[in-house]
């Protein structure tokens, strides 16, 4: 039998003895788990304890059952546990006692014990220790000066928006979480970035990201996408503007955006590689999913058009392919396949840039810099591309009309 306490190593005075048949547990670390924790398993296998334990001072015990039939143990209907001898009550008892170390004083009542430190003996505790209930009140430490007490709160971690100390890092992770915002792109592009306040969460997403700007979408903080893109796919989903000219273009965040990430086109690999994993989770089906990769492979080196990929996709896919059509345009990173993707779900003639299915294009619309009249046999539909010049080469950007 093993005479020392297998969580805190000392010798074992008084032994648990428990149900599941491990004993190598000293009364007050197992009081600390139960009374402090609220784990009512053996510490040693996880196993939940639904019988109460014998508590003894009997070093010999070896099995439970066979010590409850031999000896005439009482029940204690307060703590939970069976016991032959007053002197566990009464060790026991003094777990719930603050103690001070200079003198004789007990008590139940941490305020009246902590002003008793500073009165009598000019010492002081640790409130977060206190505030944690990670220990029982008779395992109170006290610290006389305020270089002790600084140099004890180093050990506590800190959180690196404000001045909140939390006991452990699993507290400032629930601080972080409660009362400051994480920016979950810059996450998902492995840069983690806490803000204080809404307010500088936003300006950061107006200044990095693209924000929904609809009055629906700010009620509850600021609906964000990664690129212009989603942004756009969103705002036909879900605030109606399929009847519209839309302009589309394919940016993300800039490089010098994310200042952190040196290597831009590793950055756009992660971000394909994800984009892939999200779109095969979609399809579900392994063999359907990798003759779709083949298929984006393939539009990517211009060895098949976007009318072959989206006649021999929907054929794969059936059902799925409009579902998924998002996944799918993310999926290829080729900006041009992408662009004739889109023009080939509207009916769009890729090369003749005229509509190939007029069913589909009924209502005439005009562009922002011309106007064109519909003719009595047939109705066009105006795609214009602009490319941009702002000291930077920006992507290309698509008038799509009746989206």
């Amino acid at each position: 039998m093993n005479d020392n306490c297998i969580i805190c190593f000392e010798k074992i005075n008084t032994r648990v003895v428990l149900p599941c048949g491990h004993t190598s547990f000293c009364l007050s670390c197992f009081t600390t788990m139960n009374q402090c924790h609220g784990k009512r398993n053996c510490p040693f296998c996880q196993k939940e304890i639904t019988e109460d334990p014998i508590i003894t001072q009997n070093q010999n015990v070896v099995n439970y059952f066979d010590e409850l039939q031999k000896q005439q143990y009482h029940h204690d209907e307060i703590h939970h546990f069976y016991y032959n001898d007053e002197k566990v009550l009464k060790e026991q008892d003094q777990f719930n006692f603050y103690k001070c170390n200079h003198c004789n004083y007990i008590t139940k009542n941490f305020k009246k014990f902590d002003h008793h430190l500073h009165e009598k003996h000019s010492c002081v505790t640790c409130r977060i220790c206190h505030s944690s209930n990670g220990f029982l009140p008779s395992q109170t430490e006290t610290f006389h000066s305020g270089k002790e007490i600084q140099q004890h709160l180093k050990l506590h971690p800190r959180c690196p928006i404000c001045k909140f100390i939390g006991f452990d890092h699993f507290k400032i992770s629930q601080h972080m979480h409660e009362k400051h915002i994480r920016c979950d792109i810059c996450a998902n592009h492995d840069k983690i970035q806490w803000f204080a306040t809404e307010n500088e969460y936003i300006n950061h997403c107006e200044s990095n990201h693209f924000v929904c700007k609809e009055i629906s979408c700010c009620q509850h903080g600021p609906t964000v996408f990664a690129s212009h893109f989603e942004l756009q796919m969103h705002k036909i989903s879900f605030h109606n503007e399929g009847n519209k000219n839309i302009m589309i273009d394919f940016r993300e965040s800039q490089p010098a955006q994310l200042e952190e990430i040196n290597d831009y086109k590793e950055e756009h690999r992660k971000r394909m590689k994800a984009a892939w994993r999200k779109l095969s989770s979609g399809i579900g089906n392994q063999s359907h999913a990798s003759k779709v990769f083949d298929l984006i492979t393939q539009l990517n080196k211009k060895k098949i058009d976007a009318s072959s990929f989206y006649q021999k996709a929907k054929e794969t896919i059936n059902e799925k392919s409009e579902l998924l059509f998002c996944d799918i345009v993310a999926a290829i990173s080729n900006g041009n396949a992408r662009s004739d993707l889109l023009r080939v779900r509207q009916g769009l003639n890729i090369h003749q840039m005229k509509p190939q299915n007029m069913e589909m294009n009924k209502i005439p619309t005009q562009t922002k810099d011309s106007t064109l009249e519909a003719n009595n046999s047939e109705k066009k539909v105006a795609i214009q591309q602009k490319v941009t010049q702002s000291g930077k080469k920006r992507g290309k950007r698509i008038v799509i009309t009746s989206f």
